[in-house]
Order: structure tokens, then sequence, then C-alpha cells
């Protein structure tokens, strides 16, 4: 079979309505702890201690704020195989699942009977909103002995791609 290179294809989680609600809440949790400790240090006359224990929290806090706020999947497509990983903050990768495209069941659109079928007891979305279009899984066997199913949103080059490697299991839907 033909090497068809390497596909790599990124989405961005889009924060939803509780995400935006938990930071503002997370914001003003912070606020109010560093208002506290520069209360309490005034109070204990400690003020400087206390003010450099609040500069320390605000700017662990921004640190932790960045780097989770921002979440991304990406897949990669290389000789067969496929590798899921999530991007915090643009900086940090980890490689959540991979397995061979050969030994799918199914890589089939989400509403297909075919993953219905599986019985997964291991599902992992790797989609940036329940209402992206072409939401695809891929259907396996994992390692562990677990029946798992990933959801990504497939592209044209993708698909193309896992057709080649599992020709038998993968199911394109017109239109």
């Amino acid at each position: 079979m033909g090497d068809f290179g390497i596909y790599e294809h990124v989405v961005t989680r889009e924060a939803g309505r509780g995400s935006r609600l938990g930071r503002v809440l997370l914001w003003a949790l912070l606020a109010l702890g560093i208002v506290g400790l520069l209360w309490l240090g005034l109070m204990w006359k400690l003020f400087v201690l206390f003010l450099g224990i609040a500069l320390a929290a605000a700017f662990l806090a921004m640190i932790l704020f960045r780097r989770y706020s921002s979440l991304e999947f990406e897949y990669t497509i290389a000789e067969g195989t496929v590798t899921f990983a999530e991007i915090y903050g643009k900086s940090t990768r980890r490689v959540t699942r991979e397995f061979d495209i050969r030994v799918c069941a199914a890589i089939a659109p989400m509403d297909d009977d075919r993953l219905a079928a599986f019985g997964a007891t291991d599902e992992y979305y790797a989609i940036s909103s329940p209402d992206a279009e072409n939401i695809y899984g891929a259907a396996y066997d994992s390692d562990k002995g677990k029946k798992t199913v990933v959801y990504f949103e497939a592209t044209e080059q993708a698909l193309r791609m896992f057709r080649a490697y599992n020709p038998r299991a993968t199911v394109i839907k017109k239109g």
C-alpha cells in the first residue's frame, strides 16, 4: 500500500455558556481572595507579607487560567495509525488515544447504526461542539480490552485516508 504521508487536523473547543460563567466565578473568587488577604494584612499589621502572597496567588492564577482556558483537539494520521491529542493553552500537548486504523470495526457518522451496535463502554469526544458538522466516530477495541469510540470532526482528506487503510469499516455519508 502506498504511503499517504502525514495528515493533521486541529479543532478548537468552543467555550459554552457554562464555561464562561465558571471563568467569571473563578475570577470573582480570586479577586475576593486577594482583597481578603490584603484586609487581613492590614488588620494583623503584616501588609507587606500578605501583599506578596496575594501577588503570587494572582500570578499563579493567571498562568493556570491562560494555560487551561483554551483547549484544542488534534488528530494525526500517519502510516495507518491515528493519534488523538489535547492541546492546552496552545502550549501543552497530551496524547489521549492512539490506534491502528486497520483494527477499527466502524468509522462512520455519529448517528450511524454501526456505532450504536458496537456497544462502546469508553467514549472520547474530540470535537469543537456537539453541533459541529461531519462528526464521525471510530470504533475499536482498545489495548485495555475496552470497546472504545472516538468522535472527531472528519475532513474529506481524513476520510480518504481512513478508507484507504480500512475500506470495509469506513462509511462516507453522501450529501
